[in-house]
């Protein structure tokens, strides 16, 4: 994944972040309310953390030793995890209001 972005060539930091959130996370919360229950378990979250770092160091160029939660702050991402249960928990509003 890191050789799609370069200092010199690649993908923009603008393209990797649209890539991110216009296509990485739809991907992922799809059916969220079936599977969020799953995904509670502290491996799954180190994972979910995983893949946003990854993706926000691809966007930032950050160092490999910098914190996920300052690539957070400066690429004004949700944690993936919060976004997977916004997510359901509005999926499931949305079901119980239909009815």
């Amino acid at each position: 994944c890191r050789r799609v972005v370069g200092k010199s060539w690649g993908f923009t930091p603008k393209t990797m972040k649209w890539v991110y959130t216009a296509i990485v996370r739809p991907k992922l919360s799809y059916a969220t309310l079936i599977w969020i229950n799953g995904m509670k378990t502290q491996n799954s979250k180190n994972l979910m953390i995983k893949l946003q770092t990854l993706a926000t160091k691809m966007v930032t160029g950050a160092m490999r030793s910098t914190p996920s939660n300052a690539l957070d702050l400066i690429t004004d991402t949700t944690p993936l995890y919060e976004f997977l249960l916004g997510k359901a928990t509005t999926t499931a509003y949305s079901l119980k209001a239909m009815g």
